[in-house]
């Protein structure tokens, strides 16, 4: 901060002056490093004040800087600042989500979240006893992830992305609104035309790392549960993997339908060897199913659009009908071959599956009603995108 200062009656009269000659433009007032060759006043005025002059090196004086790179920071801690708010300054959703997520993941299972974000669902799973493989692509929410969770043992934090296959891809990155980050170009031109995404600017993108479900597996072991939160890269994701999981959830987004649909074709022949897949569908950050029962494909096609007018997102869950038809491994990274720490999971306490034929189970209407007001979508990100 360069504070004002008084000048004495001839040196104000020479910068008068010289503002006069200027035109009345700004005058730059001479530094110590620069004062030889002005007048004898203005030198006997920088020694006098020589001690109120700023440090020399300021952020805006750094070389690589550019016009617009203090704005840029700022705008990066309050993307990063209101998600932290949100997803970690609200203590009833913690609880909630500890709840919830106790259905899929117990004491000495493995969780992979895709897409972690700042964390929150790292943890309530850590509250569970859930050993996590938290996979993160951003560089501010991997700083987040490691300061909170850099010291847990039982949490991996893998800086970069999750894909069809191994290599580099490049990430675009909305700098105020951090959750919408995505590694789709054509997710985010179909998103940019929904009004609620109207403000939303993916401003600068970099390049990230990116590997596959099986490599993770390969390495951390068959996951209990698998949270794929990615932008419109799901069924990028869900390529990547060749054998079901027990359980999993992809997020849904009313402005990519179609891409939503796509994804759950996948999971669906993912599971067609092993007994298939039953799903329900949670809205927003609700932490609670739409339905009272889980659903086969085609009931929660027709559940998902109930939802789809209402513009707001959610997450679909799917497990599987018969669990033990999971492919199981150990893990490399953890060996867990002795009681608990046995990689298992699946749904805990599951009510019996939809029968073949049996039709759409009863919507939870209330839930359907609340999910259309619009506080309930939290307020950092645009309706309905990423979790935290």
């Amino acid at each position: 901060m360069v504070l004002p200062v008084t000048l004495d009656g001839e040196a104000q009269a020479a910068v008068d002056a010289a503002q006069a000659a200027a035109g009345s433009r700004p005058l730059a007032v001479p530094t110590l490093d620069s004062v030889y060759g002005v007048p004898a006043s203005w030198r006997r005025w920088n020694r006098s004040a020589a001690w109120r002059r700023p440090r020399r090196w300021r952020l805006s004086d750094a070389p690589q800087t550019g016009s617009g790179y203090g704005r840029r920071m700022l705008g990066r801690a309050w993307g990063i600042g209101r998600s932290l708010i949100m997803y970690h300054g609200q203590p009833g959703k913690h609880r909630r989500m500890v709840r919830f997520y106790r259905e899929f993941l117990g004491p000495g299972d493995v969780g992979f979240d895709l897409g972690a974000h700042v964390g929150s669902r790292v943890r309530a799973w850590r509250r569970l006893g859930v050993r996590v493989v938290a996979v993160e692509p951003q560089p501010d929410c991997l700083r987040i992830l490691r300061l909170f969770f850099g010291r847990d043992d039982d949490v991996r934090i893998v800086a970069g992305a999750v894909g069809a296959r191994a290599g580099r891809a490049r990430l675009g990155i909305s700098t105020a609104t951090p959750t919408v980050s995505s590694m789709s170009p054509g997710w985010t031109e179909s998103v940019a035309s929904d009004r609620s995404f109207a403000r939303v600017r993916w401003d600068r993108s970099i390049e990230v790392d990116v590997s596959t479900l099986n490599d993770l597996i390969a390495v951390h072991g068959v996951p209990a549960f698998c949270k794929i939160d990615v932008e419109g890269f799901e069924v990028d994701v869900l390529t990547g993997l060749t054998h079901p999981l027990r359980a999993l959830s992809f997020e849904y987004l009313p402005p990519a339908h179609d891409s939503a649909l796509t994804a759950l074709g996948l999971v669906e022949r993912l599971g067609a060897a092993v007994g298939g897949y039953r799903y329900n569908y949670a809205p927003i950050e609700t932490m609670r199913f739409a339905s009272d029962r889980w659903l086969d494909a085609a009931a929660l096609g027709q559940l998902l659009e109930r939802f789809r007018p209402l513009g707001r997102s959610g997450d679909v869950y799917a497990r599987l009908a018969r669990p033990e038809g999971a492919a199981m491994s150990t893990s490399e990274s953890w060996q867990a071959p002795r009681g608990d720490d046995v990689v298992s999971g699946g749904a805990r306490g599951d009510p019996p599956a939809e029968l073949p034929g049996e039709g759409p189970r009863p919507v939870n209407v209330g839930l359907l009603q609340r999910s259309a007001r619009p506080g309930d979508e939290p307020a950092d990100r645009p309706t309905g995108a990423g979790t935290g």
